[in-house]
């Protein structure tokens, strides 16, 4: 069992919880799902869509569909390494840690 933090979401303690084989993951990929749950899941389901919405695999996979049209593409895996890899250089990310400075920054563009 590899347990994930307690956060508050809407007024509500949760335990995030899930089974899975965490020997399959090193001490530096669990420190960094970690850090990832503590500072994301303390958005709600609609903050985070709108953090992607601002991201540039969305937006260069739906080119100029209108927001308000739905789409069925698919993101292709390489453009979100490239985004996340561009996104580590420019917050300057070390530490997983260093994941809270990039949460903090998109939740102040969405608002």
């Amino acid at each position: 069992m590899f347990i994930l933090n307690t956060v508050l979401i809407n007024a509500t303690l949760l335990k995030i919880e899930f089974s899975c084989d965490d020997s399959k993951f090193t001490g530096y990929e669990k420190t960094i799902i970690d850090s990832i749950v503590k500072n994301l899941c303390c958005y709600s389901g609609k903050t985070l869509e709108r953090f992607t919405h601002l991201e540039a695999p969305w937006l260069k996979t739906r080119g100029d569909l209108p927001a308000s049209v739905a789409s069925t593409k698919i993101i292709p895996k390489k453009l979100i390494g490239e985004y996340f890899v561009a996104v580590k250089e420019r917050y300057e990310m070390l530490d997983p840690s260093d994941i809270e400075i990039y949460a903090k920054r998109m939740f102040e563009k969405i608002n």
